[in-house]
């Protein structure tokens, strides 16, 4: 299983700022961060073009915290060869050319489905998700 995290500065303190209001606030933020990484996952299916790359995007999952933003790459059983079909492989001659597994950022990073989608979609994504927190601290912290 691969996960892929973009960590966005203060968020941790932010969130433990929002459970002590408690009520319905905090889940709000779970559901922003959810709202992002399902974003990623929608394009990152539409990418994957080859029948082998179709097959391992099923097995993307958005997480759901109040901490971070993640996106979940297969498992060690049914889709154990995911990671092979959004890198490649040097070895193993059923998969596409290896292109690296180094995350080099929001910006960048090789794949051939998932980091293209992170490419593709980040900026919209990064901009949405600013603009949700600014409204969910207006409502918890209102002036």
């Amino acid at each position: 299983m691969v996960t892929s995290e973009f960590e966005i500065p203060g968020l941790r303190k932010f969130s433990a700022a929002l459970k002590e209001l408690g009520g319905e606030i905090p889940k709000s933020l779970r559901d922003y961060n959810a709202k992002a990484a399902k974003a990623v996952v929608t394009e990152a299916r539409a990418r994957a073009k080859s029948p082998q790359a179709a097959k391992a995007a099923k097995s993307l999952r958005s997480t759901k915290s109040s901490t971070y933003v993640g996106i979940i790459l297969g498992d060690n059983n049914r889709y154990a060869f995911a990671r092979g079909a959004e890198w490649g492989a040097r070895q193993y001659k059923q998969f596409p050319s290896w292109r690296g597994n180094q995350w080099m950022s929001w910006g960048g990073g090789p794949g051939y489905f998932l980091h293209p989608a992170i490419r593709h979609v980040g900026d919209t994504v990064l901009n949405d998700y600013w603009e949700s927190i600014r409204t969910l601290r207006k409502e918890a912290f209102p002036d």
